[in-house]
């Protein structure tokens, strides 16, 4: 009896031990971000100019090409990706010139800046599995972004942005709480990590947007996406992520949401998709999937 007392206590002793320390890491974060020692991932060079081109409504296919070009990694990439089965017509693509004449100036942007941003912000040293779950939440939630704004009309392009940005605080949040955890000499459970993830991925996403010059939209999705009817000057854009990242968690974990679950969402209804647009957009979730597989090697 006097043993199992004492296992008790000492089981208890390391679990305030180890809830002090994530309060202290919770401190020194919160700490960092109001004052000026955090600093943020830099915004690709590719990835800005790409950015650039997208809001010239005089740049042209050439002027794409030009950019990509300058960069053989991502040139690369994009081949592959347009020779993948989500895209790939009946013959193969072996130029950049061939891809933008097949796919378009706008997808072929869309998944340069992805691909850009993966390389830069979504890679956390040891949290390889964890990550690779965020970038395909991330990437999945781009798309069907964009799938829902063309069901409603409405801009593509930024909503694609809107979707694929809107977690981007999470795998900076997460390298933050790593290497505060490791200077501490502390190891956190899952659900620790994602506690403290979650508690700093809003804000990190927020600020780290405002210091990359995104687009108000996608800096105010970024912060209002869960709770889309309090964002100020974009509400719907806002709507269309959170519906967006429904669909996503559908696709990639439909365990823990049903397709019943995203039909009876209010996001849903609040956007007006009737049902006969949820049946046309679950239709695309075979082609949605091939994209992120293949946006995701």
């Amino acid at each position: 009896m006097g043993e199992a007392i004492t296992e008790q206590m000492a089981t208890q002793v390391i679990s305030q031990v180890v809830s002090n320390e994530v309060s202290a890491i919770e401190q020194d974060l919160a700490a960092k971000l109001g004052g000026e020692g955090f600093e943020f991932p830099l915004l690709p060079q590719i990835a800005t100019q790409v950015l650039a081109l997208t809001q010239d409504e005089n740049a042209d296919a050439a002027a794409f090409s030009k950019l990509i070009h300058t960069d053989q990694s991502l040139a690369a990439n994009l081949l592959r990706i347009a020779n993948s089965p989500a895209y790939m017509g009946s013959n193969q693509i072996v130029s950049l010139q061939q891809a933008v004449t097949r796919l378009g100036t706008k997808i072929l942007a869309d998944i340069a800046f992805a691909t850009s941003v993966k390389g830069k912000v979504f890679h956390v040293e040891g949290q390889k599995e964890r990550v690779a779950a965020l970038w395909k939440d991330s990437v999945a939630s781009g798309i069907w972004a964009k799938e829902i704004a063309r069901v409603r009309r409405r801009n593509v392009e930024s909503s694609f942005m809107c979707g694929l940005l809107h977690e981007m605080g999470k795998p900076v949040a997460l390298k933050a709480v790593c290497e505060s955890a490791n200077n501490r000499g502390v190891e956190l459970s899952e659900e620790q990590l994602d506690y403290l993830t979650t508690l700093f991925s809003p804000r990190m996403g927020v600020q780290m947007g405002q210091e990359w010059g995104l687009p108000e939209q996608v800096i105010e999705c970024i912060h209002y996406y869960r709770d889309y009817q309090q964002a100020p000057s974009f509400k719907e854009e806002a709507n269309i992520v959170h519906v967006a990242s429904l669909f996503a968690q559908h696709l990639l974990q439909p365990e823990d949401c049903s397709e019943e679950d995203v039909r009876s969402s209010s996001a849903v209804i609040s956007l007006n998709l009737y049902p006969e647009d949820v049946d046309q957009l679950l239709a695309k979730a075979d082609d949605v999937n091939a994209t992120v597989t293949e946006m995701s090697l």
